[in-house]
């Protein structure tokens, strides 16, 4: 019988007052954790066998262990150093780069050449089902960033977050497929939130000649229609129940959900936090390769760069440092939450004893 391992990865393990570090292979179906005596002796250790035991030494002779011989294997005694951190680095990394980029598919994991999750995701099969698609129509793209902005407002929501939000609003440049997304209370802010990315674009020296929306109030407000008129913007309204003339926003509103259900899905927090994890989930979006923009992705046009190094797991555990610090010196200098979303220069942290969101940047 051939048995073949999946994933690779470092194994810490603990044994006679020492912290070991090993590579590690997974291979389901294997009965017994394996040992392999030419790997301990490929990095210059030593290993004995004697009658009914065993030894292993290191090359500096600092250490020993000594296995014990039951049946017709020797028995090496370890403790696994942090299993919830060994479940991280050594089963899968596949499958922690496929969460911290918010359940993406495989095909985006390769195109970014990060490692693929070879297991079935029982959030995403939870989280992402839908029924076959109807035949898609393309249409002419924007030729530089913020030429054309898609707006679209979601909701009502049934669970209003900690601050009183049940709506949400995307905002996406389709030049690059950059997507905003902001947390509303009633639909009539969506017109002030789609006037700040315009100004942000301003200023960067990109402007903004067209918006694409529906034809909902919220965006036929006159604040709406004087700004952009001042401006030299263009307002393409779609027509009534025609929501596939705005079918980048459609789609973009579309995505976001399968991320959020499939986040709850994955961490069962509490529904009232949708809003953290619609903005988490478009932080990952937006990081993520697309086939819109033939496998580029949205963040590398927008910003002209891509940083993952600040992605993490939604839902993970947590500790922030306690700010100002406690005047007690035996008092904990941190508060344990989960990660729930980023900041501008920090990560959003839920704290579940006091219900309220944290930010902060010593995590």
């Amino acid at each position: 019988q051939v048995l073949h391992g999946k994933t690779q990865g470092k194994l810490r393990l603990f044994a006679k007052g020492k912290v070991i570090t090993l590579s590690a292979v997974i291979v389901p179906g294997l009965a017994r954790n394996l040992l392999s005596v030419i790997k301990i002796n490929e990095a210059g250790n030593v290993v004995i066998f004697e009658k009914r035991s065993a030894l292993i030494r290191n090359k500096a002779q600092t250490f020993e262990l000594k296995c014990d011989a039951i049946g017709n294997m020797f028995i090496a005694r370890f403790t696994v150093v942090d299993p919830e951190y060994q479940c991280n680095v050594a089963m899968a990394s596949g499958s922690v780069w496929h969460k911290r980029l918010g359940h993406t598919n495989n095909e985006n994991l390769k195109q970014m050449k990060l490692p693929v999750n070879n297991t079935v995701c029982g959030s995403c099969m939870e989280g992402k089902a839908k029924r076959l698609p109807f035949k898609s129509s393309s249409s002419p793209r924007s030729k530089r960033k913020g030429e054309l902005l898609h707006s679209d407002v979601g909701g009502p929501v049934k669970s209003p977050t900690l601050n009183g939000e049940r709506y949400y609003q995307t905002v996406i440049d389709d030049w690059s497929h950059f997507t905003f997304v902001f947390l509303l209370k009633n639909k009539g802010e969506a017109a002030k939130n789609l006037m700040t990315v315009i100004r942000r674009l301003d200023a960067e020296g990109n402007k903004c000649n067209r918006i694409r929306c529906d034809n909902g109030g919220e965006f036929a407000s006159h604040e709406l229609k004087n700004f952009c008129s001042q401006k030299g913007i263009n307002i393409e309204y779609t027509l009534p129940y025609s929501s596939q003339q705005n079918g980048v926003s459609e789609r973009a509103n579309l995505s976001l959900l399968d991320k959020v259900r499939t986040l709850f899905s994955e961490t069962e927090l509490p529904r009232y936090l949708w809003g953290e994890a619609i903005q988490c989930a478009c932080y990952q979006l937006n990081r993520c390769p697309t086939s819109a923009l033939n496998g580029n992705v949205p963040a590398n046009l927008f910003y002209g760069r891509l940083d993952l190094n600040r992605m993490k797991v939604f839902g993970s555990r947590a500790w922030i440092y306690k700010l100002p610090r406690p005047s007690d010196k035996l008092e904990s200098r941190v508060v344990e939450g989960r990660m729930v979303g980023y900041g501008k220069t920090g990560y959003r942290i839920w704290i579940p004893d006091s219900n309220e969101i944290k930010i902060g940047r010593d995590v």
